[in-house]
């Protein structure tokens, strides 16, 4: 199964989004990735918050859509309980 590795970061109360169009063979992989990009990250901006995710195909392609028409991302913390769909 592939997964995508998507980022919300925010700098106060701007937050943006980015992904990465090219999948990841296993979460395993994506997931060492999520964390390599939360240590540069917080490295670069080190006053920023933000939250990476492993999306399967489906989900990625439900963030997408919603980025693409407009929604804009919301740090989710605190919410583990509740699904992508919800979330966006």
């Amino acid at each position: 199964m592939n997964y995508f590795l998507v980022v919300i970061m925010c700098i106060g109360l701007d937050c943006s989004t980015a992904w990465n169009p090219t999948p990841y063979e296993s979460q395993f992989e994506c997931e060492i990735n999520a964390k390599q990009t939360v240590r540069e990250l917080s490295t670069t901006f080190p006053d920023s918050d933000g939250e990476v995710y492993c999306l399967t195909k489906s989900e990625y392609n439900t963030w997408k859509k919603a980025i693409e028409s407009g929604v804009i991302p919301r740090l989710q913390k605190h919410r583990l309980n509740q699904t992508l769909e919800q979330s966006i």
